[in-house]
């Protein structure tokens, strides 16, 4: 039982249940969600000090909304940009490298525009 901790109705009834029938999977994860909504939605809080992440902007920002020593770009996904994003989201007391392709030379070389 241990390992199905922390999975959602739709992980979950399949596991504990492999022989019910998708229709009523489906009922079962509609009454889940209402009984959840009905009880526990107003409950429901932020994480201390969470609130902040959760006033993320929309891009593009306005010129001036972020400091100017930062910089903001959209990028693919690939190993360096993982390797970025788990620099940036990990714990204060925890540290870390930033890759390479994130560092803010690599940044103004690939802003340059080669004649």
């Amino acid at each position: 039982m241990h390992d199905q901790i922390g999975k959602g109705t739709d992980m979950l009834v399949p596991t504990l249940l492999p022989d019910l029938d998708e229709a009523a999977q489906e009922r079962l994860r509609d009454a889940h969600g209402a009984v959840f909504k009905a009880k526990f939605l107003e409950q429901a809080k932020p994480f201390a000090r969470g609130r902040p992440h959760l006033g993320r902007p929309n891009f593009p920002v306005a010129p001036g909304y972020l400091p100017s020593g930062v910089a903001v770009r959209l990028t693919g996904f690939d190993a360096e940009t993982l390797k970025h994003f788990i620099f940036l989201e990990r714990p204060q007391d925890v540290r870390g490298d930033d890759s390479e392709a994130f560092s803010q030379d690599a940044y103004i070389a690939s802003r340059r525009i080669s004649a």
